[in-house]
Parts: C-alpha cells; structure tokens; sequence
C-alpha cells in the first residue's frame, strides 16, 4: 500500500480537481491519498503516516522544521525503495558475488544513507535483512 499525501491549495490551477481525477485513476491500485491544504500539516507527526508527499500547490515558504519533516520523509522513502536493491548487493557479496565493500559505499553516498546500525528518523538505514 502507497499512502501519499497530496498538499494543495487554493490556487488558479485547481489543485482539488486534480486530486480527484488521480484519486479515482489510482482506485483499486493499492494507492491511498488524501488531500489537505493545510501548510501546517507538514509536520514529522503527520508526515510520518504517509510514504510521499504530493506538492500541487503555490506555497513560496515553509518551517525549517517543515523542511526537515519533508527531508525525513524523503529519506524514509529512498530507504523503503533502495532496501530490496541492497538486500540483494549483500546476499550477493556474502555468496561471492562481485559486489565489493565499496559498491555498497558508493550506494549508502549517492542516496544519502547512513551506516549500519544507525537511525534516520522515521525508519533505520533500511538496511536490516528480510
């Protein structure tokens, strides 16, 4: 299940409109959004409910903390999506696979990760096996 929240407005381009058009495309595929204009609600309690966050809106400033609740979820994400990929590179490595120590480096620094054993946040560095 992908649960997205989608932050819109009260702007020219419709925002609400556009919710419901994707809102009925994604019916019975697995996709739950819901809908807010509440700039507020971009805050880690809320965030923390969802796996992305939809912007179709003209905000021009958040929060520091706003910002750092969206960076965390963004980081949430890349791990939930990177985790199957590195999963694999490890089981490849330990069965003598050519996937080397830094092939995983080079992984954990282009998307931000942290190493083992550390947290993020919201998840861990999403790096636990199956």
């Amino acid at each position: 299940m992908l649960r997205i929240l989608f932050l819109g407005d009260d702007g020219h381009h419709r925002p609400a409109e556009r919710f419901k058009q994707l809102e009925s495309s994604m019916a019975g595929r697995h996709v739950v959004l819901e809908y807010t204009r509440a700039l507020n609600d971009l805050n880690s309690a809320k965030l923390a409910g969802y796996d992305c966050l939809l912007i179709y809106a003209n905000h021009t400033k958040i929060s520091p903390e706003q910002e750092k609740a969206i960076e965390a979820l963004l980081l949430a994400t890349v791990n939930k999506i990177s985790h199957p990929v590195l999963n694999h590179v490890r089981r490849s490595y330990s069965t003598g696979g050519a996937v080397d120590d830094e092939t995983i480096q080079a992984w954990r620094a282009t998307f931000g990760l942290e190493d083992e054993g550390a947290t993020t946040g919201r998840t861990n560095d999403g790096l636990e096996d199956d």
